[in-house]
């Protein structure tokens, strides 16, 4: 087994310690150190946050910052399967990757406020390590109240799609605001203009369709009226049971469904 040391800097603030951010790589090797110490030093090594912590500090593998850092820190030792080098080992949180776009408007708000939050904390002279740990904090929060079904597709609100499924003529008619009368009886979708794309109403199973037979018969009834692609979206958001579709210009694509070029 390997053994790395990982150390915390810290400053003195009003007779508190408080957590700085490392002016270089935070972990390195010990495992030399560790295996000629004492059963007791450690075990001590171990815990962390004593005063041998100076000899890791020192080490031969320590990076340069940490050896020439004089103020107050925290070390501790981790047992390891491979060999630490020493590199910048600090991954906060990639709040694009956990919150993306293709969850819908909502998720990308919460992000953008927490961008925003991270950014003043940044400002105030917060450390990274801490800001960090408050983000996955908020993020795990989220994600914790957060129901998802069919594989993530967000239904409570509407089925999140990339607008890659509508023909450019069904984009140029949602730029102006409707689609009326494809299936010759009543205005099938409603949209509203935004930034990013458009949010459809369906009026199946609330003023149109009010069974499982009528909304199939329906739905075949658009067959050859509108796009593949977009009959496509349709029939996906009557199987999770949503009325609403929002076309993103960043959401992903449903997997076989037709898609146009931009």
């Amino acid at each position: 087994m390997y053994y790395t040391a990982s150390i915390t800097p810290q400053v003195w603030a009003q007779k508190y310690a408080m957590t700085v951010d490392p002016s270089g790589p935070t972990r390195w090797d010990v495992t030399e150190e560790f295996n000629k110490a004492s059963e007791e030093d450690r075990q001590l090594y171990l815990e962390g946050g004593n005063d041998t912590a100076d000899l890791l500090k020192n080490s031969a593998h320590a990076p340069d910052w940490v050896k020439a850092w004089s103020g107050p820190f925290e070390i501790h030792v981790t047992e390891t399967a491979e060999k630490s080098s020493i590199e910048d080992q600090r991954t906060g949180p990639v709040l694009q990757a956990l919150l993306p776009d293709s969850d819908g408007r909502a998720t990308r708000a919460y992000r953008h406020a927490l961008e925003s939050m991270a950014l003043c904390l940044r400002c105030s002279g917060v450390s990274h390590t801490l800001i960090d740990e408050a983000l996955q904090t908020a993020v795990d929060a989220y994600g914790n109240n957060y129901e998802v079904i069919d594989n993530g597709l967000e239904i409570d609100e509407a089925l999140v799609v990339s607008t890659t499924h509508l023909t450019h003529e069904e984009r140029a008619q949602l730029d102006d605001g409707v689609i009326g009368n494809v299936d010759g009886e009543t205005q099938m979708v409603l949209s509203q203009q935004g930034e990013y794309g458009y949010l459809v109403w369906l009026p199946i199973k609330e003023t149109l369709c009010q069974t499982e037979a009528e909304t199939l018969t329906w739905l075949s009834n658009l067959e050859g009226k509108i796009s593949e692609g977009f009959l496509g979206v349709i029939k996906k958001a009557a199987e999770v049971g949503t009325i609403f579709i929002r076309f993103d210009r960043d959401a992903d694509p449903l997997p076989g469904v037709p898609e146009y070029d931009d």
